[in-house]
């Protein structure tokens, strides 16, 4: 079964050839951060690692997705080339393109809509391309962990554990990384993927259509539920559709249905994805109630008016709906808490990656975070690459991951999300405030901010670091399990099965896939 995931994109020149998402559906997963081991130490049963000789030769690099590894890659690879003469990095992606149409908002501005359909044969394909690679003692150099069960390879010793690379690398200095979001990418005590960047989400508030005895519950510094951000807006939702009937307001910017991250039924399913699929001790469990539970819940939640319906196989019809529609909470990825604080109208970003109404307003403030009950708030990687242990090329091929993560290349345009390296971090975001990032030839490399945009600078970083040291769990996911979760969800929503039934099924479904 295809899903289509619309990204709308609000830009200028820079990105008209790029589009470029984080996908939850096929990255995230189910890991607690704050049990994992330190990211530098080497584990006792590897070996040490030599890392003499040059750099030199000829590396493979795959990844499955185009949309949002190629141009970055292809960037990578000719910086690194210039470094490492002598050296030849070949990258390989195997999506289709994206389908690209171009429209006008309200205002005028020019908008991209990048529409991607989920092509399940194909990403079949490639993962059983890789496993038969692997298993033979070939494959790429590096791997792009976008759709490949990286827990599997880990396991079966295919991808190297990079805690030791770290550990005998003199010139890595894993201190320069948040540790936490290395620390949750961690498996079994291992490293087995580096993550370039991580996303996460920020709620936001409509002022204009709470009321203020209701915004005074919200605490911008805190995190909430799902339940507890309806018993907060209950009564300015009730007010605001009693009062006007004919253009209802909805609680949320999710919609109805089983498609994926962008429903309510997909985000109550990632936040506690290892209630149900533990990756790590391989244990499947769908039918002690709970999972039938966010069935029902997200099902309520449409019934009450509190989502969008969910709108099909017409891009256009999204854009239409997300740009119309008043919601008094939305999800908005990190990417877009810089502008929340930018109203310096000559520097702030033109540039704007949107999904599901998931960008700041003037009538907008911040809300907090969103946790599930037990206290975890989850973040995404958008991009994390594995070292192939047949690679003929280690060394190569690990001083190539290890420019991916350094600060040339964090700083990149293309890398979508927040990157992993601080000082990466910093050095991006001044740029997008002077707008350097999106006019590279008017970059001067002196990173002076005037009065203004030092303010702005320093009240997003401070926001920044507060949610990045509250995020704690990652989840570590299967995309072979994704889809079948969401195929027979969509029969709960259509009403072709109870809840149970569903339960029931992926039981024996998801049990039978991980004991093969």
């Amino acid at each position: 079964m295809k899903r289509v995931t619309a990204l709308i994109l609000i830009l200028s020149m820079v990105l008209a050839a790029t589009a470029c998402s984080s996908l939850p559906e096929t990255n995230t997963g189910a890991k607690d951060t704050t049990n994992q081991s330190d990211p530098g130490a080497t584990a006792d049963n590897k070996e040490s690692i030599s890392l003499d000789g040059d750099i030199t030769g000829e590396i493979q690099v795959s990844c499955y997705d185009s949309t949002l590894y190629k141009t970055y890659l292809e960037e990578a690879a000719k910086a690194f080339e210039e470094k490492y003469p002598g050296t030849k990095v070949n990258i390989n992606t195997f999506s289709a393109a994206p389908d690209v149409k171009t429209s006008a908002d309200a205002d005028g501005k020019s908008m991209k809509m990048i529409t991607k359909n989920k092509d399940t044969k194909s990403e079949s394909d490639y993962i059983n391309q890789i496993n038969t690679e692997l298993m033979t003692g070939s494959g790429p150099d590096v791997l792009g962990m976008d759709i490949l069960p990286c827990y599997k390879y880990a396991e079966n010793g295919q991808i190297e554990d990079l805690n030791a690379y770290m550990e005998a690398d003199e010139t890595f200095h894993k201190e320069d990384y948040r540790q936490n979001i290395l620390n949750g990418a961690g498996y079994k005590g291992g490293l087995y993927i580096f993550p370039l960047d991580y996303t996460f989400d920020i709620l936001s508030y409509d002022k204009t259509l709470m009321d203020t005895s209701d915004q005074d519950r919200l605490n911008p510094q805190d995190a909430y539920t799902y339940e507890q951000l309806i018993d907060i807006g209950q009564s300015s939702f009730d007010e605001k559709n009693n009062a006007n009937p004919e253009s209802p307001v909805k609680m949320f910017n999710y919609t109805g249905g089983s498609s994926g991250n962008g429903t309510m039924f997909g985000r109550l399913f990632n936040q506690n994805y290892d209630k149900f699929v533990d990756i790590e001790n391989k244990t499947v469990n769908f039918t002690d109630g709970q999972f039938a539970e966010v069935l029902k819940t997200a099902q309520e939640y449409e019934e009450k008016g509190y989502l969008d319906k969910q709108v099909q196989n017409n891009p256009e019809d999204v854009l239409k709906q997300n740009s119309s529609q008043d919601y008094l909470y939305k999800t908005i990825g990190n990417t877009m808490l810089l502008p929340a604080f930018n109203d310096d109208k000559t520097t702030k970003k033109q540039n704007r990656i949107v999904g599901n109404g998931g960008m700041f307003s003037e009538n907008d403030a911040i809300a907090g975070m969103i946790k599930n009950n037990e206290n975890e708030i989850t973040f995404d990687i958008s991009q994390a690459y594995a070292l192939n242990s047949n690679s003929g090329n280690k060394r190569t091929a690990w001083e190539f991951i290890k420019f991916l993560a350094g600060e040339e290349m964090q700083v990149s345009l293309y890398l979508m999300g927040t990157p992993v390296n601080i000082n990466a971090g910093e050095k991006k975001a001044k740029q997008e405030i002077t707008g350097e990032l999106y006019n590279p030839e008017n970059n001067t490399g002196s990173m002076e901010l005037n009065e203004k945009q030092a303010e702005i600078f320093n009240s997003y970083s401070e926001a920044l670091n507060q949610y990045s040291d509250m995020l704690n769990a990652y989840r570590i996911q299967d995309t072979v399990i994704n889809d079948m979760v969401y195929e027979e969800a969509g029969y709960f929503f259509n009403g072709s099965k109870s809840a149970e039934e569903i339960a029931d099924a992926l039981q024996s479904k998801v049990e039978l896939y991980m004991n093969e």
